[in-house]
């Protein structure tokens, strides 16, 4: 994933950074300590240059006065006097002569003990009394102390004198900061791949849930996968909104194109069907009439069911219509009560009743009344016939506005929730399957929805209007 090779990227870009931090930051530790050890030699080649100029001079004198050799005891008797003389106040500063008879002699202030020093000093000396220059030399001893040594040959080529001073691994900051940082540094070049190794981890698993969440998607919109928190998360949730509304325009696509060819069909039948129906039921009355009362049964009967075949009609007209709705204010108690008035002698032949009740103060939508009150007896008329006998249908107008009407009867199966507003769609024998999808089109006409919740026992459908201004 190209987020996870960026972040891998960046990681590395870190590492980096902070190794070239160790290498320049080193680099001038290293420098500082060199400038400690510079500044030793540079006083210790004067020191040196002043023993070999003043131990020559004292030599020369002494063996013009006596006419017999010098003994090695003598030339360090009088060669740590000079040494002394000339070290004077350099602190820390050891100085002495290295005899071509005697080896190291007239070491002073102190006594060089130490077998690594005595054999540092010994080489160096006869690298200055080789080469005829001053030389430098730096030691380290298992401490972590440095020795800075410089040596100078004597003026008559006897030997070499030379001078110390021992630089405490206290005043060296630059080794043991390096190695400390050095430490540091790689572990946080550690720490940093492991975080960088377990953040692209996590970016790699959400990753792949967001995949394989969008692949349940495009298989089955209805589907509910798990979804990673976070970010991601979020991402794979808008996705997941986005396939809800895209199934969802889906949906409203397909009702509308099956709506329209219907609305087609039905501007097609109503010429061809409806005058023939205004015929049959003249023709009907007619025979009634002339025949006597031996047909008035039958006659009814095919009154009833061109009758039936009218209501189809224009229920088909009524779904396929998608004319302007009006815009005056309609006041809902009122569309409420004709549905119940235009119900009323149906209910009391069949033993049911109607409660109305309404709380809200205000009750006025924009629409058309007409259609509202269609809307009101189509949902009102489901009722009836879901309802028992004997039973009560509550009608409620309540705040918002919400028109509901419950009844009591045995309650929609689930399956049957997601098409009840579907056209021609019916669970009842004698069922056209228009009515609800009539009052579905007439609700989403005035800008309100329709919600339905039922259990056995008591189904309510509830009409929420957009509660706009209305003049």
């Amino acid at each position: 994933m190209n987020l996870a090779r960026a972040f891998t990227a960046m990681v590395a870009l870190a590492i980096v950074a902070v190794l070239f931090a160790v290498v320049a930051l080193g680099s001038a530790l290293r420098s500082a300590d060199a400038n400690v050890v510079g500044r030793a030699h540079g006083l210790l080649g004067v020191v040196a240059r002043r023993i070999s100029s003043a131990y020559s001079a004292q030599i020369t004198t002494l063996r013009s006065d006596l006419a017999v050799p010098l003994t090695l005891a003598t030339l360090d008797g009088y060669g740590r006097r000079v040494v002394i003389a000339t070290i004077g106040d350099n602190e820390g500063v050891d100085g002495g002569l290295f005899l071509d008879a005697g080896g190291i002699v007239a070491d002073a202030p102190q006594r060089v003990a130490n077998v690594r020093e005595r054999t540092a000093i010994a080489a160096l000396a006869r690298s200055a009394e080789r080469l005829g220059t001053l030389r430098s030399a730096t030691v380290a001893l298992p401490s972590g102390d440095l020795v800075a040594i410089d040596a100078v040959p004597l003026a008559d080529r006897s030997g070499v004198a030379w001078a110390r001073e021992r630089v405490s691994a206290s005043a060296l900051h630059g080794a043991q900061a390096l190695t400390a940082l050095i430490a540091a540094a790689a572990t946080c070049c550690l720490a940093l791949v492991g975080i960088g190794a377990w953040i692209v981890w996590i970016i790699r698993r959400d990753a792949k849930r967001v995949l394989v969440a969008i692949g349940t998607l495009e298989a089955d919109p209805a589907a509910n996968p798990k979804l990673p928190r976070g970010d991601f998360g979020a991402i794979a949730r808008a996705v997941t909104m986005m396939s809800e509304r895209r199934a969802a325009a889906e949906a409203f696509a397909q009702r509308s194109e099956r709506l329209a060819a219907i609305g087609r069909l039905a501007a097609n039948a109503a010429h061809e069907i409806r005058n023939p129906l205004n015929s049959l039921r003249l023709q009907v009355d007619l025979l009634r009439r002339r025949l006597g009362n031996g047909l008035e049964e039958p006659a009814a009967k095919l009154r009833a069911e061109i009758e039936r075949l009218d209501a189809v009609v224009n229920g088909m007209l009524a779904v396929g219509s998608d004319g302007p709705v009006a815009g005056n204010p309609v006041d809902l108690r009122d569309v409420a009560q004709r549905a119940i008035d235009a119900l009323q002698a149906d209910m009391l032949v069949r033993g049911r009743s109607v409660r109305f009740e309404c709380t809200a103060s205000d009750t006025v939508v924009c629409g058309d009344e007409g259609r509202l009150v269609q809307l009101a007896i189509n949902v009102l008329a489901n009722a009836i016939d879901a309802a028992p006998p004997q039973s009560v249908i509550d009608v409620q107008l309540s705040a918002g506005p919400i028109l509901s009407i419950v009844d009591a009867g045995g309650g929609i199966a689930p399956h049957n929730t997601s098409q009840m507003f579907e056209p021609f769609y019916t669970t009842k024998p004698a069922g056209t399957g228009l009515g609800l999808a009539i009052a579905h089109e007439i609700a989403r006409a005035h800008g309100a929805a329709i919600d339905v919740t039922s259990v056995p026992g008591r189904t309510e459908f509830r009409i929420r209007f957009p509660g706009e201004p209305h003049a």
